[in-house]
């Protein structure tokens, strides 16, 4: 019987990863047991933003209308928080790859804390480049509202993929090694669907800005894919 490309894929993380719980369970003394316990402080830290986030995003990621009045609000309350949960979501996801990494035995043959930190620049870097293409578009197209909506949706999208990534991180801590290959596929699962979600949400935004689907399958293949895979390709080669 012929093996499907994802039974393979997750035969071998299954393989991989046999071994490596019970390692990681034990490795709150070494620098990513750490890293682990400051995201653990971080997500105390933003839990009351946390919670509030969930409350009104869902608003946000049902109704269009509602993301058109969130990303013109000025509060600098609002963005401060806004700006919090992105870098949680950052770091949170950031370290779940870097558990990927570890799991799948890909890890290069350095410090794992410096592993971690050449992960966590990467994934800022194409963050910032993204924010910064997206602006150089809205002010050379005119188009400086529609572009706001963009950035919005995207750093709506990346705290929802952030905490994800958190539940998944520390999930990996405490799950038998039996179900670690299982917990890594799902989490990856569930962050594609947000980023589908997000997708949805970009193509409503050009129909309703009167912006053609060709250029908003260029935006999506330049801006949103391409750097996705640099920072894979980075990730995965160190």
């Amino acid at each position: 019987m012929n093996e499907t490309p994802l039974y393979g894929f997750y035969s071998e993380l299954h393989t991989a990863s046999t071994g490596a719980a019970d390692e990681l369970r034990r490795s709150f003394n070494t620098p990513e047991g750490w890293i682990a316990v400051g995201l653990l402080v971080l997500f105390l830290l933003n839990f009351r933003n946390i919670v509030r986030f969930c409350k009104t995003a869902y608003s946000s990621l049902k109704h269009l209308y509602v993301v058109k009045q969130r990303c013109e609000e000025k509060s600098e309350k609002a963005l401060f928080i806004r700006l919090m949960l992105v870098i949680f979501s950052i770091v949170c996801l950031s370290f779940f790859l870097f558990l990927i990494m570890r799991y799948t035995g890909k890890l290069p043959d350095m410090p794992h804390i410096q592993v971690y930190f050449l992960i966590l620049a990467a994934v800022v870097a194409g963050f910032l480049l993204k924010s910064f293409v997206l602006w150089l578009i809205g002010i050379f197209t005119e188009t400086t509202h529609t572009a706001h909506m963009i950035a919005y949706c995207g750093k709506l999208y990346a705290i929802v993929a952030g905490i994800v990534s958190f539940l998944a991180a520390v999930l990996l801590f405490n799950l038998y090694t039996a179900w670690c290959s299982m917990l890594i596929i799902t989490g990856l699962s569930l962050i594609f669907g947000v980023f589908l979600l997000y997708v949805v949400r970009l193509f409503q935004i050009f129909i309703a800005s009167n912006i053609s689907i060709f250029f908003g399958i260029l935006y999506l293949c330049t801006i949103e894919i391409a750097p996705i895979l640099v920072i894979y390709n980075i990730i995965f080669t160190i």
